[in-house]
């Protein structure tokens, strides 16, 4: 009994503590004076190819049965990684500093444990795929943008040769917006969130065109006027004068 600190300093694995009086019977005081005692931690040992999951499991059980302590540990003191002579798993040294996993505290085990793993497999695949969407996304807006683009350039040249066309001319690009709005409706499938884009190409073009018939109007009524030429004078027959 007197000794019990040098054990305790030489081997790890013991501890020593103290059976106070009167701790086993308090009526009886017994103990009759206070004891000094070594004692030695319990080790849960298992094989090192056991499973993560049992593991957790294993150590749920242990501190359910001694979480609350007893005579000689405080509330909370075990399970605990201390005073042990074999390696401590890393997921025991997890769960005793972090608990079980928060799936785990919501969800039964089994199902906690197949979340766990497609979470662990979806991760790298999400965190792949998120760039590649944000990239493709941007492309395709831009892909988009680039087609409708190229439909409004044909609109602005055609809106430049507005004022330097004939009519018959302006009768050719007329048809040839017909053609246009054609291959727009037949060839252009996009997303709803572009469709007002299109909606607007649709609607510059009734403009152009509107403005093109305006402009063609205009010009052969133009044409005609000044091909009619003046009003000849009505002719006249010469009255001939009696002679004197």
């Amino acid at each position: 009994e007197r000794r019990h600190r040098a054990y305790t300093s030489h081997y790890a694995y013991l501890t020593s503590v103290t059976l106070g009086e009167g701790m086993v019977d308090l009526a009886r005081d017994v103990p009759g004076e206070d004891k000094a005692l070594l004692a030695t931690t319990a080790a849960l040992v298992a094989r090192g190819d056991i499973h993560p999951d049992l593991v957790r499991v294993l150590l749920g059980v242990a501190h359910k049965v001694h979480y609350r302590g007893g005579l000689f540990e405080r509330e909370g003191a075990f399970p605990a990684g201390t005073n042990l002579q074999l390696p401590l798993s890393e997921d025991a040294r997890r769960y005793l500093r972090d608990g079980p996993p928060w799936l785990e505290r919501i969800l039964p085990f089994w199902v906690a444990g197949i979340v766990d793993r497609l979470f662990i497999i979806l991760l790298p695949v999400v965190t792949v795929l998120v760039p590649i969407t944000i990239v493709s996304a941007a492309l395709f807006d831009r892909h988009v943008r680039r087609r409708i683009g190229r439909w409004y350039r044909t609109l602005r040249d055609l809106e430049r040769r507005l004022e330097t066309s004939s009519p018959d001319d302006l009768d050719r690009e007329i048809e040839r917006l017909h053609v246009v709005e054609r291959q727009i409706t037949r060839r252009t499938r996009l997303p709803l969130e572009y469709m007002k884009q299109l909606y607007d190409l649709k609607v510059h073009i009734d403009l152009i065109r509107a403005r093109l018939e305006q402009q063609s109007r205009t010009g052969r009524a133009s044409s005609g006027a000044d091909g009619a030429g003046p009003t000849d004078a009505p002719a006249r027959t010469p009255r001939r004068l009696a002679a004197p």
